[in-house]
């Protein structure tokens, strides 16, 4: 139900989501040669604080740095409005905002230079996990083994197929502590299943990937993640529905 209070959360939500680009661009500059930026940001404009009024920028950046901030700024408000209809003003709702925003900063990071900064996954990671000890709708176990099971099972795909980051596993099995099981398990195959849709877009633009091209497989992951939280128990009665016969 859509109140005063669930729109104040809504309302937060874009607010925190303005400082998300600098954030990000801000945590990569540290860490990232500024060649591997993938064309947000001319040369002369490269430096990014967490203020975008410390820097002076030539008008073109000026004008793509306020377009991000308030495309974001609409993903997460949209992001968030089916959340907090959903859950209400709860502690629970509380968690899945900042997870959302972890997962479009993440997002962004990650497309910008295929990187995942261990500082905000491991942050999630120890976050979620004390607020599941005080605040647990399934049992505690269950969030552990999602955990076990997204970090394990990921980082075990990425040695055999050499074609999965560490950062991707430490993403999913932080959205674990959030989603649990089995909603984790859907939120990777949901991952997949949008990866192979994007590849099959890009070839039928005539722009297919090469095959050790990297895919920048972290926004697939924050999609999957996202969609099971909301609707994991439906996708599973119907995925289940599919399977009595046999």
């Amino acid at each position: 139900m859509f109140n005063w209070e669930t729109g104040l959360l809504v309302a937060v939500s874009v607010i925190v989501a303005r400082w998300l680009p600098p954030i990000a661009r801000w945590s990569l500059a540290r860490r990232a040669d500024p060649s591997d930026f993938k064309g947000w940001l001319c040369d002369r404009c490269d430096g990014l604080s967490l203020s975008s009024r410390k820097i002076n920028r030539c008008s073109r950046c000026r004008r793509r740095l306020s377009v991000l901030q308030t495309g974001v700024q609409a993903v997460a408000g949209l992001a968030a409005m089916p959340v907090v209809m959903q859950r209400g003003a709860t502690v629970e709702a509380w968690i899945h905002l900042l997870l959302i925003w972890l997962l479009i900063l993440l997002s962004l990071t990650d497309l910008w230079t295929g990187l995942i900064p261990n500082c905000f996954t491991y942050t999630g990671i120890i976050v979620f996990f004390l607020f599941r000890i005080a605040f647990h709708p399934q049992p505690f176990t269950k969030y552990l083994l999602a955990f076990l099971v997204a970090l394990g099972g990921l980082l075990f795909v990425g040695w055999v197929t050499e074609g999965l980051g560490g950062g991707d596993a430490k993403l999913l099995a932080m959205s674990a502590w959030v989603i649990g099981w089995p909603h984790v398990l859907v939120a990777f195959w949901l991952a997949s299943f949008t990866a192979c849709l994007y590849i099959g877009w890009k070839a039928l633009r005539g722009q297919a990937l090469g095959w050790k091209q990297a895919l920048p497989l972290g926004p697939h992951l924050a999609v999957g993640v996202y969609i099971a939280c909301l609707w994991g128990d439906h996708l599973l009665d119907w995925y289940l529905t599919w399977l009595v016969p046999f």
